[in-house]
């Protein structure tokens, strides 16, 4: 790592490779050790940034769906975080790569606490 450049802004550099690159996955798991990070520091600032980036990779991720939902018709998707396969997987996350009811379910309740 380059001296003088601190943890969140190496993550926020890792997030924008995985969104040009269309790894949604990863760029997923890079928000949220963002938000866990920003959590840890407890900055307010940094920790409304790592939602909005969250948003925005979701955003991206059913935006990618909506234009080719499970385009692999041949294989049966699996979620890439804990391997369910259909009928929980529901929603593409890039090319060849997905993610399950409960998956989301569970990302969404850590991004907005335990209320």
């Amino acid at each position: 790592m380059k001296e003088g450049i601190t943890p969140d802004e190496a993550l926020a550099i890792a997030w924008g490779h995985f969104m040009r690159t269309g790894s949604f996955d990863n760029a997923f798991l890079v928000a949220y050790l963002l938000r866990t990070h920003a959590n840890l520091q407890k900055d307010e600032r940094l920790i409304k940034n790592a939602k909005d980036v969250i948003h925005k990779t979701a955003e991206e991720m059913i935006t990618q769906s909506d234009h080719n939902t499970f385009a692999v018709k041949d294989k049966n998707p699996q979620c890439s975080f804990c391997d369910r396969a259909e009928p929980e997987v529901k929603l593409g996350a890039g090319h060849g790569s997905f993610i399950c009811n409960i998956c989301s379910t569970k990302f969404f309740r850590m991004l907005n606490g335990p209320n």
